[in-house]
């Protein structure tokens, strides 16, 4: 047996609960997905031009501190730096590529891309000024005094991205939370109207053409109401008319009997004589 469409199978209720729901679920999962996906990108270009500046600045720093080989002062700055919660770790190295200072967390340091975003700047001999030493300027003559690597950790990154997820859900499930409501509540304006045309057509069909609706609103289906109780008002007066005219027929037939019978009885009195 071949199945019904659905608009034949589904009712008033589950056609405004779909119509109201759906559209507004596939809307809130767009909108949520490109707010995320948006403020995912933001947040990561944000950490990205942040390592970025940290590794330049801290290159800028340090200029002064390779051309000396003062590691004290090396120590320091990346122990400065490394109060960032976001900094993993922090390395300069001079021209040759040997470490002459780092700082390491090693519960957040992980070689790894997907663990750790690394940002490099060379620390070039541009800052020196004409007025400093002979010393100082044949060690900046080869122009590359050394590298800064900075390591910024993805770990805030995904924390961020997961509050934002969950935010997002939620926001989700209250838009849709709310839209059923309201999808509900105007079911129920439709259907009440509807209900009450059906228990009235049922009372007619079982004979009581006295009932009418009562109309509570202006709208489309109170017209509808209005031309109901007209319909029914009709039938009901034709009904009536054909029960009088029934009623009359029957009385002149009733009539038109008892002359017969009358006559019928005389004829049998004329023969009898």
């Amino acid at each position: 047996m071949r199945r019904r469409p659905i608009q034949y199978r589904w009712g008033i209720r589950k056609r405004v609960l779909f119509l109201a729901v759906v559209p507004m679920f596939l809307v809130s999962i767009s909108i949520g997905f490109y707010l995320t996906y948006a403020h995912l990108t933001y947040m990561r270009g944000s950490l990205e031009d942040h390592g970025r500046i940290l590794a330049r600045n801290l290159a800028l720093s340090s200029e002064f501190s390779l051309v000396i080989n003062d590691k004290a002062t090396l120590n320091n700055l990346v122990k400065h730096t490394h109060f960032r919660p976001e900094v993993a770790a922090v390395i300069i190295y001079d021209a040759s590529g040997n470490i002459l200072a780092e700082n390491i967390r090693k519960h957040k340091f992980k070689p790894l891309p997907r663990h750790v975003m690394e940002f490099s700047a060379d620390v070039l001999s541009t800052s020196l000024s004409g007025g400093e030493s002979e010393e100082l300027k044949g060690a900046a003559d080869n122009g590359k005094l050394g590298r800064v690597s900075v390591y910024i950790s993805r770990d805030q990154l995904r924390e961020r991205a997961r509050d934002i997820i969950l935010r997002s859900v939620l926001v989700i499930l209250s838009g849709l939370l709310i839209s059923s409501l309201l999808a509900v509540l105007l079911a129920r304006e439709l259907l009440l109207p509807v209900q009450r045309i059906i228990r009235l057509v049922d009372k007619v069909q079982r004979g009581d053409l006295s009932s009418r609706l009562a109309r509570k609103s202006g709208t489309e289906m109170g017209e509808l109401e209005q031309g109901i109780n007209l319909m029914v008002k009709t039938i009901e007066g034709s009904q009536k008319e054909l029960e009088s005219r029934v009623e009359s027929a029957t009385a002149k037939l009733q009539e038109t009997v008892e002359a017969l019978q009358q006559k019928n009885i005389a004829l049998e009195e004329a023969r009898r004589e």
